[in-house]
């Protein structure tokens, strides 16, 4: 198998995709680049292949993402809401043995180690795609049989991983640099479908969930209302970790919850900033 060109790229392992391979043949695998070389060959001139993914945490089934497009701004865990900047491409690096860089569709910008640093606790965060030691990664088996990856930094060596800060299971927690001790949240998979708008209808009444008003209010009430395809009517249904999923309203970007985590029949459902708790899921 020929080596990816620098213009090749892909995206992470897809969850239940085929066993890893070694050194080159698992960089191809986890690049989806055994198909990508042949349809380079055949593409028109200056063409370039792109497979954008959400890149999920396999722990907190959240997205990786970044709220702005600013340098250095911090790369962090966050329910999967549809949103632009939680969507990745891979691009193979100049740094050569499989490397690749990992870039924000929509910033444009790599997921980075801040200042190339070496030391585990070291942020990461988005910045110019350099050849910066910092701006590339080794993708390797995270064992366990899920097809899961670890990203491994080019900083030090031996490499250190990416992590979810502390394993967290929490929302707006940042990624770092830490050693590869087979912790939980150094397993990340990708998603090709990313999250997409949909309406949820009552199937007696044909009525839409909507937020009363289209308040964008924390506590706002959730109520059943004529469908128009107005925005507090659009939905994401997001991982939420396990079999679980949570509710995500498009127009105002709060999680559907149930008012004071109430487990009473008649408990109102409400919706509120997301913040990965039970009762939004």
């Amino acid at each position: 198998m020929t080596s990816p060109s620098p213009a090749a790229r892909g995206g992470l392992p897809a969850p239940g995709a085929a066993r890893f391979l070694i050194a080159l043949s698992l960089i191809a695998a986890l690049l989806g680049l055994a198909a990508a070389t042949a349809a380079t060959a055949a593409a028109p001139a200056g063409s370039a292949l792109r497979q954008e993914v959400n890149i999920l945490a396999v722990h907190s089934g959240k997205c990786v993402e970044v709220a702005s497009a600013l340098d250095g701004e911090p790369v962090r865990q966050q329910r999967c809401s549809g949103g632009a900047r939680a969507l990745w491409y891979l691009r193979a690096s100049a740094a050569g043995g499989g490397a690749v860089q990992i870039v924000n569709a929509s910033t444009g910008k790599c997921l980075r180690i801040e200042n190339s640093g070496a030391a585990s606790g070291a942020p990461v965060q988005q910045g110019p795609c350099d050849n910066a030691p910092g701006a590339s990664f080794v993708l390797t088996d995270a064992g366990g049989g899920d097809s899961a990856a670890r990203i491994e930094t080019l900083t030090t060596s031996p490499r250190k991983c990416v992590e979810v800060a502390e394993s967290s299971l929490a929302d707006n927690v940042p990624l770092r640099q830490w050693d590869c001790v087979q912790q939980a949240g150094a397993s990340f998979v990708q998603r090709t479908e990313p999250v997409r708008e949909t309406t949820v209808v009552n199937a007696n009444s044909g009525k839409c969930l909507a937020i009363r008003g289209a308040s964008g209010a924390d506590q706002a009430h959730a109520v059943q209302l004529p469908c128009s395809g107005a925005l507090d009517q659009r939905w994401h249904v997001t991982a939420a970790g396990g079999q679980t999923v949570g509710l995500v309203n498009v127009g105002t970007g709060k999680c559907l919850e149930i008012e004071h985590a109430g487990l009473a029949n008649g408990a109102q459902a409400v919706q509120s900033a997301c913040d990965g708790s039970r009762q939004q899921s």
